[in-house]
């Protein structure tokens, strides 16, 4: 699990480096853009498509690792790759032996795609593998909200429509016409493409939460109640719980809040007190204060008396 959460610090870290180039490029440095504009608008398209791309194969990749011993077992790989769907440059990697034909599963195996991600690429890429990830998205009340705030840069008519598929497309249709022509007749405002890395920023960690829910609901039976509830403060983050007996909290563990047995949040612990003292982790009896940082989102809004706390067994983080 930690290795997904890097994947994504570190997508998100990249893309922020687009961001803050294109800000140069429409403020102090916009005079160079002018003189420079087809080399550099083409790598910014590519670059920001390229990371996408690149976290999305990961992603998946990283989750096939989880549930790949399940998979092989059950004799069930073959029919979720759909082998009529590879392309050649695949097929061509298979060797004979002995009247069959061998392929090495590889990342570029498991990962292939034949179009860029867009939403139907997105969807066909975690079928694979069990994850109905678009209609997972779909639902999400953040994404919506955000395009509706941020519609000039999608131009969105009907949000009844399939607006994840058209938000998704701007860059994806943007990326095939900047790499499929020597010259570009209508460029995209910067402002634009900024916006679209900052709504994939977004599509990433929901999308990042549906796999680590995923992982976690595979893997129930490892899932341990922490304590009991005492409080939780909003604005310090900070959730006050009496730590359950053989029971041992530090800032590697995954602290996952269940309502009615759905996962609401995922936190890692930031800092510990108990009795006002701070502490490098908290141990069975200790009436502990945790500051929590909640993962793919900026703070939790809340944590209830009747939510279940547990924390994940460290053999899955």
């Amino acid at each position: 699990m930690d290795e997904i959460i890097e994947l994504l610090d570190e997508y998100l870290r990249q893309t922020d480096q687009v961001i803050e180039y294109v800000n140069k490029l429409t403020g102090e440095e916009r005079e160079y853009y002018r003189k420079h504009q087809e080399i550099l608008y083409v790598g910014i398209v590519n670059r920001t498509y390229s990371l996408w791309e690149t976290f999305c194969k990961e992603l998946v990749y990283k989750y096939y690792l989880q549930i790949k011993e399940e998979l092989l077992l059950k004799g069930e790989l073959v029919k979720k790759l759909r082998l009529n769907e590879l392309p050649g440059y695949i097929v061509e990697t298979g060797r004979i032996q002995d009247e069959a034909i061998l392929y090495d599963l590889k990342k570029d195996f498991i990962t292939y795609t034949t179009k860029n991600i867009g939403s139907n690429e997105l969807k066909n890429l975690f079928d694979r593998f069990g994850v109905d990830v678009l209609v997972s998205l779909k639902s999400t009340t953040s994404i919506k909200k955000h395009l509706e705030d941020n519609n000039e840069y999608f131009g969105i008519s009907d949000f009844s429509q399939d607006f994840l598929k058209i938000a998704m497309s701007k860059l994806t249709e943007e990326r095939n016409k900047v790499s499929h022509s020597s010259s570009i007749d209508d460029y995209q405002r910067l402002e634009d493409i900024k916006e679209w890395a900052v709504f994939f920023q977004l599509l990433s960690k929901e999308l990042t939460m549906i796999v680590c829910k995923k992982i976690i609901d595979n893997n129930r039976d490892a899932l341990n109640n922490v304590g009991k509830y005492k409080e939780f403060y909003k604005g310090q983050q900070v959730l006050c719980i009496d730590i359950a007996n053989n029971v041992q909290i530090d800032k590697k563990t995954l602290l996952v809040i269940k309502r009615s047995d759905n996962i609401i949040a995922l936190l890692k612990p930031e800092s510990f007190k108990v009795n006002d003292i701070d502490k490098d982790s908290v141990i069975a009896n200790d009436p502990a204060g945790i500051k929590v940082k909640a993962l793919f989102t900026d703070k939790i809004s809340d944590i209830r008396e009747n939510d279940q706390i547990e924390y994940l067994s460290d053999v899955f983080l």
